[in-house]
């Protein structure tokens, strides 16, 4: 199932939509605008899928949230994943230990311009602290998977100035 460049009121509509499709193998999810995203949680729950992408890359609106605040996944089956996204979305990752495939690319939204925070209570200094939070959690999931792309901007530099969040962890 692909959906592609569609808007919704409310996130319980995607919910559902997915959870009606228990032997999906493949979806696709590309800028997908949920009005209200940054309150929605989507969940992504299914033993049978196989290959998850999500995409935002629309900024002509709140791109930052285009489908939701927090993304729950667990796929257990899923071997392969392909995540653009912005660093805001929050990804909970619980069960992903079948993936052969990874490519994750988590832009900061201060690279574009043409985002506007007008509706997000969050610092810089928060930012500082989330992006590399936000990249450590995808690589500490991401633990058994063969082949890995991380083409996130930045992101070493960003981790070598958060040793607190890298100590302890083996690479």
């Amino acid at each position: 199932m692909s959906l592609c460049s569609f808007h919704v009121e409310d996130g319980d509509s995607i919910n559902k939509l997915i959870s009606s499709c228990p032997i999906l193998e493949s979806l696709i999810l590309r800028d997908i605008w949920i009005e209200d995203g940054y309150e929605v949680c989507v969940n992504i729950e299914s033993h049978e899928l196989k290959h998850l992408e999500i995409i935002n890359n629309n900024l002509l609106v709140w791109s930052h949230y285009n489908m939701a605040k927090i993304i729950n996944l667990s796929a257990p089956n899923m071997t392969s994943f392909i995540c653009k996204d912005y660093m805001l979305q929050e990804y909970c990752l619980e069960n992903v230990s079948s993936l052969v495939t990874a490519d994750v690319e988590i832009v900061r939204e201060d690279e574009y311009e043409a985002l506007e925070y007008h509706d997000l209570e969050i610092s810089e200094e928060e930012k500082e602290i989330l992006y590399p939070k936000r990249m450590m959690e995808f690589t500490k999931a991401f633990h058994n998977v063969k082949e890995l792309t991380i083409s996130s901007p930045g992101l070493l530099q960003i981790l070598a100035g958060s040793p607190d969040l890298i100590e302890g962890r083996s690479p």
